[in-house]
């Protein structure tokens, strides 16, 4: 050992691809960091990791390398977007896990590998008298990742891929693999998925069908996820999918917040909103938005409480300070228009910027607005032109909505 050498750079001496990873709790950035920095001066490839706290089920399924591990960056996008509260994980370039080591060694192996290869992969071992199921599920998330993609519908992918998924994710039959599965059923290309044979018949039906199915494999395997994202699925269900979903989310929901927020939006949907009010206030008290925001929608609609608008302005504004991009929006219109607080359009604005950035679509669009109109900011038409480009970014018809207000769309600087 030389004394100028730290042991650990003499260790890795003859290492070419380097996992740095953390725990989450800061020594990933004050420690992992550092070493990364330093080992990428020597020409090393580094893939920083850490254990995440966020809500990983509801990544989009092209995020996934391998079982438990998930690239996220601040572009990462949820699913279903739609009930989502706006950006759902850490910002970052980064691997984020709630599995070990062989989860990020397959994740190397795949990264980057043929479509091709990964279906030979997956059916090697389907054949093979023993398989190996970790690298068969490997394999078959990042095929499953490819085909939510679109590879498949563009022909980069042999239809015969969608089987190798279905028949090889089911025969994992862990959690991870049954979600991964249930959102693949979801994706793009999810009617094109042969159901699973093993399902009972309700699981023969559309693709949703067959993704709550599989999300409620999961769930019946104790698994948080696979809880919350069956019961993500059950939001238009039958009211029988809806009673399994809250069953499901109970013993999660004693001490997960996401899972209590949950539960209680299953109370809403089965029809009774009192029993979704306390759920939510636990969930709220913990600092989760979207309870928060249930709570300003309950108390000002008088659902399952007394109709009392000064408390649903509270959990309204104690939302926003939460980040809930809806929250956000709607005290920048309720500013805009002077409805239940001041009329002012530069709180309005700083408002609606904040939701823009939680990811609110709406938002977006109308910050672009008052900067093409000079509404409580001052009038920019190249700030406009952004703030449409993000709106589209985000899924909202700008031009359709702007053909309507009869304006023009600004072109950006240099178009």
């Amino acid at each position: 050992m030389e004394l100028a050498v730290p042991p650990l750079f003499e260790a890795l001496a003859g290492a070419r691809s380097i996992l740095v990873a953390g725990a989450g709790g800061g020594f990933d950035v004050y420690t992992g960091l550092p070493l990364a920095l330093a080992l990428r001066a020597q020409g090393r490839i580094v893939h920083l990791g850490n254990l995440s706290f966020a809500s990983l089920e509801v990544l989009d399924l092209d995020t996934w390398l391998a079982p438990g591990v998930a690239v996220v960056t601040a572009r990462s996008r949820s699913w279903p977007a739609s009930n989502s509260s706006g950006p759902g994980s850490p910002r970052g370039s980064r691997a984020a896990t709630r599995t070990d080591a062989p989860g990020y060694r397959a994740a190397m192996e795949f990264d980057g590998a043929d479509g091709r290869d990964l279906m030979a992969t997956a059916a090697g071992e389907l054949a093979a008298r023993e398989p190996d199921l970790h690298l068969l599920e490997a394999a078959c998330t990042a095929l499953a990742g490819r085909i939510d993609r679109g590879d498949m519908m563009i022909g980069i992918l042999p239809t015969g891929a969608a089987a190798v998924v279905v028949a090889g994710l089911s025969t994992v039959a862990t959690a991870t693999a049954w979600s991964t599965l249930g959102r693949c059923y979801l994706g793009v290309d999810g009617a094109l998925l042969p159901p699973v044979a093993s399902l009972p018949g309700h699981a023969q039906g559309s693709p949703l069908d067959r993704a709550r199915a599989c999300f409620a494999q999961a769930a019946a395997l104790g698994d948080r996820d696979g809880a919350l994202l069956f019961a993500r699925a059950c939001a238009d269900g039958p009211p029988d999918a809806q009673r399994a979903a809250r069953e499901h989310l109970r013993p999660h929901a004693a001490t997960d917040p996401e899972a209590r927020y949950r539960l209680g939006l299953v109370e809403q949907w089965l029809g009774d909103p009192s029993a979704a009010v306390p759920h939510h206030e636990w969930a709220a008290a913990r600092g989760n938005a979207d309870a928060a925001f249930e709570l300003y929608v309950l108390h000002s609609t008088g659902a399952g409480v007394p109709l009392d608008e000064d408390t649903g302005r509270t959990w309204l504004l104690r939302a926003a300070d939460l980040g809930q991009h809806r929250a956000l929006y709607n005290l920048g219109a309720a500013h805009a228009t002077g409805s239940g607080f001041p009329a002012d359009l530069t709180v309005a604005a700083a408002y609606y910027r904040r939701a823009a950035e939680a990811g609110n679509p709406r938002a977006a669009a109308t910050l672009g607005y008052l900067y093409l109109t000079g509404g409580g900011v001052p009038e920019d038409e190249t700030t406009a032109a952004r703030w449409f480009d993000i709106a589209d970014a985000l899924g909202y018809p700008v031009d359709e909505w702007l053909d309507q207000l009869g304006l023009d769309r600004p072109q950006p600087q240099g178009a």
